[in-house]
């Protein structure tokens, strides 16, 4: 499971860098032969959250880190062999005794989305693939909407699921996932103004929610702990780069 294990240390762990290379303009990430159209950036002051002290500052970076880890799966693919057969752009590699394919074609009237997976086939360390699909999505040529679900091993049973729509300059990402007993949500929602919020939600039920203004040198907002969906307690925080 080395090339699969990768992909979740994507997933969880590189995100900064991810986050750092995000920029202050909304649009699509300049494509290659061998690039997936990518969805619009995601803006939020994650560094101000993560340095604030507020604990839900910090699990809201972490969020925000990882609705931004799906960017990693649309960095160009520089040298790979890529094809094209009956409409579908096929891009392969190797990995020692594993063969990686994405499969990508344009779908709906007007060829207006994209439609791509990631099929893994050989021998990942032990761990044999039949041409399984462990990643697919949609999305809007343009960025602006799609989703996106990463399968448990050689399985069709999804673990991690991003879905993402801009509306009125409002970019929501919203991200689920389960460890096997327990279901959790996160929604991170960034605005024009830069603004946003991130509330995080287990079995259906909201825990906590953290909000903020931020003016790139400031960062500021208020923070809510649920108990039982009820708001229990809020406070204000503050951040500055200056400080």
């Amino acid at each position: 499971m080395i090339f699969k294990n990768k992909l979740i240390y994507l997933t969880v762990l590189c995100l900064v860098l991810m986050l750092g290379a995000c920029s202050d303009d909304k649009g699509t990430t300049p494509a290659d032969e061998n690039s997936l159209p990518a969805p619009v950036d995601l803006e939020a002051p994650y560094q101000a959250l993560g340095a604030s002290g507020n604990e839900y500052g910090a699990m809201a970076s972490g969020y925000i880190g990882t609705a931004v880890a799906m960017y990693g799966f649309f960095i160009p693919l520089a040298g790979a062999d890529s094809t094209t057969l009956n409409d579908t752009l096929i891009i392969s590699w190797t990995e020692g005794d594993l063969t990686v394919t994405i499969k990508t074609m344009d779908i709906f009237e007007g060829d207006t989305w994209t439609w791509w997976v990631i099929v893994l086939d050989g021998d990942d360390g032990g761990t044999i693939y039949d041409d399984w699909i462990c990643l697919e999505g949609e999305m809007a040529k343009d960025g602006s909407e799609g989703w996106m679900t990463l399968y448990d091993d050689n399985t069709t049973d999804d673990i991690y699921n991003w879905e993402w729509e801009v509306v009125g300059g409002e970019l929501t990402v919203t991200m689920t996932w389960s460890d096997g007993d327990d279901d959790y949500m996160a929604i991170v929602q960034c605005d024009d103004d830069g603004s946003g919020y991130c509330e995080f939600y287990e079995e259906g039920i909201i825990e906590w929610k953290i909000d903020w203004i931020s003016s790139g040198v400031s960062s500021s907002g208020m923070w809510y702990r649920y108990e039982g969906g009820i708001l229990a307690e809020s406070g204000s925080w503050f951040y500055s780069a200056g400080d």
